[in-house]
């Protein structure tokens, strides 16, 4: 596989004969004329491949069909600024496309014809009745989510993606394990294909502009969304386990969400306070990358929960499992009939695995939760 640099970093270019499951069937970088704006079959032909089923199919090709008229818009780097700073105030880090539209749309602009094709397929974008399971149902708004808001520089070179991880399933595509295809954009206008990782994404500076099924901020309670974010962000190897200490004694689950051959499987807490009151903490922990072969296999090493010693006058906590996905937008977990959430990187709002609420009152005790999988938490 041929290798570029670029910005002193290693990124692979995502060549015909690796993205094409079948490269009998493509045999030539083939593209057709939609609308003035190229649609590149090799991606389509991925997206069919790679897909579990119909759903993630038809989700995965109508945010690809909207990278095409953004990445025309994006040549010019005048935008670059206003989308990073409407992510710095959102709370997924997001601008609905719509919204993009609206705040830059001029009718003399170089990119009115790039405008006005990504308004007619955004207008056309149905994200609404997507579900991931049989029992999950969910609305999404078509989005743009800025990876790296917080360190992204709108002097430089974009780089545009959207919410697709490579999947490891496919020949040659193996050792991408976590990653997405992207296009960064080159000094004349144009864009090279390439693949990113997240330890990529989290060092460079280039912004890096996710097409994105965000979660609707409708579904969310508005009581919730200024609740202030608690960031705890030490080593936890430093943290004295106190007699808040708690373990996940076993866990396992029972369904997979990602493409990649493993699943980020990890947790997110609510510290519930004696005398009312609640904190997030804001810091995703890994559990386990979990095998796709090892569905259903419990594993029993005692994974302690760190962050409990360092918050005290704690009633006890709420626990969320989930599939972390380091290049989605922020989904919201909460529990039934409560309306304190977590927010958490997850490419479907249904990629979560266990939830429930752990009491701190008792000495011994064993909390277990069955919902896709199963985890034990015990006091040792």
């Amino acid at each position: 596989m041929k290798k570029i640099i670029l910005s002193g970093l290693i990124l692979a270019t995502v060549g015909l004969t690796i993205v094409s499951c079948n490269k009998e069937r493509i045999k030539s970088n083939l593209e057709t004329e939609t609308n003035s704006v190229q649609v590149d079959l090799r991606i389509k032909e991925y997206i069919n491949e790679s897909a579990s089923d119909d759903l993630s199919k038809s989700m995965y090709t109508q945010l690809y069909e909207l990278t095409i008229p953004f990445k025309n818009i994006m040549k010019n780097g005048e935008y670059n600024e206003s989308i990073i700073n409407y992510s710095k105030k959102s709370w997924n880090n997001s601008i609905p496309i719509e919204t993009f539209i609206e705040l830059n749309f001029n009718e003399r602009s170089n990119e009115k014809l790039a405008f006005t094709l990504l308004q007619k397929i955004n207008s056309k974008t149905n994200l609404a009745s997507y579900k991931k399971n049989k029992t999950d149902f969910y609305t999404y708004t078509p989005s743009i989510h800025v990876f790296n808001y917080k360190k992204a520089n709108y002097n430089e070179l974009p780089i545009i993606a959207f919410n697709m991880e490579i999947s490891t399933d496919i020949r040659g595509m193996e050792d991408y394990e976590d990653c997405i295809i992207a296009w960064k954009q080159k000094g004349d206008g144009t864009y090279e294909e390439i693949i990113l990782d997240e330890k990529t994404a989290n060092e460079i500076t280039n912004p890096i502009f996710i097409i994105d099924n965000a979660q609707d901020i409708k579904n969310v309670s508005p009581d919730n969304r200024t609740i202030d974010v608690v960031e705890n962000r030490d080593n936890p190897q430093n943290r004295t386990i106190s007699t808040y200490s708690r373990v996940l004694d076993q866990y396992k689950i029972s369904q997979r969400y990602d493409n990649s051959s493993k699943s980020e499987y990890s947790y997110e807490l609510i510290y519930i306070k004696n005398g009312g009151g609640y904190q997030r903490t804001g810091n995703r922990t890994e559990i386990k990358e979990i095998h796709k072969n090892d569905l259903n296999t419990y594993f029993t090493n005692d994974f302690s929960i760190y962050q409990l010693p360092i918050i005290g006058n704690l009633k006890g906590f709420d626990i969320f499992t989930f599939e972390y996905d380091w290049w989605a937008s922020n989904k919201t977990l909460r529990l039934p009939g409560q309306t304190r959430w977590v927010k958490v990187k997850m490419s479907n709002s249904g990629d979560y695995y266990q939830y429930g609420y752990v009491s701190l009152a008792s000495w011994n005790w064993t909390n277990n939760f069955n919902t896709k999988g199963a985890v034990k938490i015990q006091r040792k």
